[in-house]
C-alpha cells in the first residue's frame, strides 16, 4: 500500500480526506479485507427517475454533507445524546468514536460495514475481523484507542485517499465536508456519525432506505419546510411561528431575477422590512458581483444587477441602528449557466462572441452555499461585510479545453447569427454580455481559495456537479 504520510496537528493524528467515489470506497473496502459482493452506487438525486437506476434494496447509506450546513443543521441535535457506555455482543449496534482527523470517510465506512446484515460482509481471517472482534468487548474511549493505535486502519485509508479523480488534499488543509452513515439494522434504521455522542435511533422501517419512508428518516430533524410567498413576507413569518416558538434568528435571502418587472427588487426590500420588524439578527444577501471593490458605486447597466444593488443599499440603511447584522455575497456567472441543451449553447456561444478573448470569471452555485453556511455559522468573521465569489477566471478557450480534456467531445455551441438575434431582442442579455466584456468580474478568487480550500474551479466543476459526462 501507498502511504502519502500520516501527519500530527495540534495533538491529533490527521489523515487525508476520502474523495466522494464509489471507486474510492471499493478501495478502501479491499484494503479493509470486505466481501466484494458488497456494492457502492451514486446518487446524484433523489427523484423516482433518477432512483430507478440504483439496485434494490439498499440498507446502507453514506450521506456526504456540507460542513458548515450540517454543523449548523444538527450540533443541537448532537449535544442532546447522552454520552453512550455500551458495550459487548448485546449491542443493537457497534458503534465507533472517532477521534482521528479527516476519517470520517473511514468511520462511515467501518459502521456500515460491521452493522450491515450484522458484518457479513467482512471476510473471515481478515485484519478488519480481527479488530471487529477485539471492539466488541471494549468500551467507546477503548475502541476509539483501538482505532487509533491501528497501523493497518491507517494504511488502508491512506492508500484509497490517494485514488480518486480530484487532487489529492493535505492532512492539513480544512476539510469542507463530512461523512455520515445510516444503517438498517433488524428493522430498525440507525443513524451511525464517529463525530457525535454515541448512535441515533432514526425509527423503524419495513423497507429500504431509498423508499419514501426511509429517506424520510435520513433528513435533519432540525430542518423544517415553509410555505410562503415573497409577495407577503409577513405571512411567512407567521407560518414559522405556528412550528416553532423559537425566534427567527437568521435570514437568507434571494429573488428571481426578472427586469420586465419589478418583482425582484420589491421582494427584496418587503423582506428586509419584515425582517427588521421581526427582530431578525442576521441577514444574508446573495446579490451579485459589479467589480470586485468597486460593486459598492458600480450598479452598472445591467437591469438585475442594478435591483441588487438598489437592494443592497436598502439592507445597509434599514440595518443601522438595530441589532440585525448582515453579509451581502456577490457572485459572479454560475457555471450551472453550461447545460447540455439549447440554452447551454446559448450560454456558450453568447460568451464566444461576446468577450472576445477576454477571461469570465464564474462560481458554482454549491460555493455559494458553502459561504452563506460560514455567514451563518462563524458570522463575526462575515458581519456587515460584501464578499465577491468566483472560483475560476478563463477565457472561453480555456473553458473549451479543458471541457474537451474532461469529456472527450468540443464544448456545445450554436450557430451565431440567431444567438446574435437573441441578444438584440432580449435586451438585458446584450447588455449584460457587454459588460462582461467592457468591465467585468472582480471577484479576489485567491482569498477565497485561503477561506474554502475546496472552492470548486471548472474542471472540479464539471466533473463533480455538472450534467456532462466527464471520463
Amino acid at each position: 500500500m501507498f502511504n502519502l504520510g500520516v501527519q500530527v496537528i495540534n495533538g491529533q493524528k490527521t489523515f487525508i480526506p476520502l474523495e466522494n467515489n464509489p471507486e474510492v470506497h471499493k478501495h478502501l473496502c479491499k484494503n479493509l479485507g470486505v466481501s466484494p459482493s458488497l456494492t457502492f452506487h451514486d446518487i446524484l438525486s433523489t427523484t423516482p427517475e433518477m432512483l430507478s437506476w440504483i439496485p434494490r434494496p439498499v440498507n446502507a447509506l453514506i450521506l456526504l454533507c456540507d460542513k458548515p450546513i450540517y454543523l449548523a443543521a444538527r450540533s443541537r441535535v448532537e449535544h442532546s445524546i447522552p454520552e453512550y457506555l455500551g458495550s459487548g455482543a448485546d449491542e443493537p449496534v457497534l458503534w465507533m468514536k472517532q477521534t482521528i482527523g479527516h476519517a470520517c470517510g473511514l468511520m462511515a465506512l467501518l459502521h456500515v460495514v460491521v452493522n450491515l446484515e450484522n458484518g457479513k460482509y467482512v471476510l473471515a481471517g481478515s485484519e478488519l475481523e480481527k479488530i471487529v472482534k477485539s471492539a466488541i468487548g471494549l468500551g467507546p474511549v477503548e475502541r476509539a484507542r483501538l482505532l487509533y493505535d491501528s497501523r493497518f486502519l491507517e494504511e488502508a485509508h491512506m492508500d484509497a485517499a490517494s485514488e480518486g479523480c480530484s487532487i489529492v488534499p493535505l492532512p492539513q488543509e480544512e476539510c469542507g465536508f463530512h461523512f455520515i452513515a445510516f444503517v438498517k439494522k433488524d428493522g430498525k434504521v440507525w443513524e451511525l456519525n464517529g463525530g457525535m455522542n454515541g448512535p441515533l435511533l432514526r425509527g423503524e422501517l419495513e423497507g429500504d432506505l431509498l423508499g419514501e419512508e426511509g429517506l424520510d428518516m435520513t433528513k435533519s430533524p432540525n430542518i423544517t419546510l415553509i410555505q410562503g410567498n415573497l409577495d407577503h413576507p409577513a405571512a411567512i413569518f407567521e407560518n414559522v411561528k405556528r412550528q416553532t416558538s423559537t425566534p427567527v434568528w437568521g435570514v437568507f435571502s434571494v429573488q428571481t431575477a426578472n427586469p420586465r418587472n419589478d418583482d425582484e427588487r420589491r421582494q427584496g426590500m418587503a423582506l428586509i422590512d419584515e425582517s427588521v420588524k421581526q427582530g431578525v439578527k442576521y441577514f444574508v444577501y446573495s446579490s451579485v458581483d459589479r467589480g470586485g471593490e468597486r460593486s459598492d458605486q458600480n450598479p452598472t447597466q445591467v437591469p438585475h444587477f442594478i435591483f441588487k444593488h438598489e437592494i443592497e443599499k436598502h439592507l445597509k440603511e434599514k440595518a443601522k441602528g438595530t441589532d440585525m447584522e448582515w453579509t451581502i455575497l456577490r457572485p459572479v456567472a454560475f457555471f450551472e449557466n453550461l447545460t447540455p441543451d439549447y440554452f447551454g449553447k446559448v450560454f456558450t456561444t453568447a460568451w464566444q462572441m461576446s468577450l472576445e478573448g477576454k477571461p469570465l470569471q464564474l462560481v458554482a452555485t454549491s460555493d455559494i452555499g458553502f459561504f452563506a453556511a460560514a455567514a451563518f455559522t462563524n458570522p463575526e468573521a462575515l458581519k456587515n461585510h460584501a464578499c465577491s465569489l468566483a472560483g475560476d477566471e478563463l477565457t472561453f478557450d480555456q473553458m473549451s479545453e479543458t471541457f474537451k480534456q474532461l469529456t472527450g467531445k468540443n464544448v456545445p455551441t450554436t450557430f451565431s447569427i440567431p444567438v446574435r438575434l437573441m441578444m438584440a431582442a432580449v435586451k438585458e442579455l446584450g447588455v449584460m454580455f457587454k459588460w462582461f466584456h467592457d468591465e467585468g468580474y472582480g471577484a479576489d478568487i485567491p482569498t477565497l481559495k485561503k477561506l474554502n480550500p475546496g472552492l470548486k474551479a471548472f474542471g472540479d466543476w464539471l466533473k463533480e456537479d455538472s450534467k456532462f459526462e466527464t471520463r
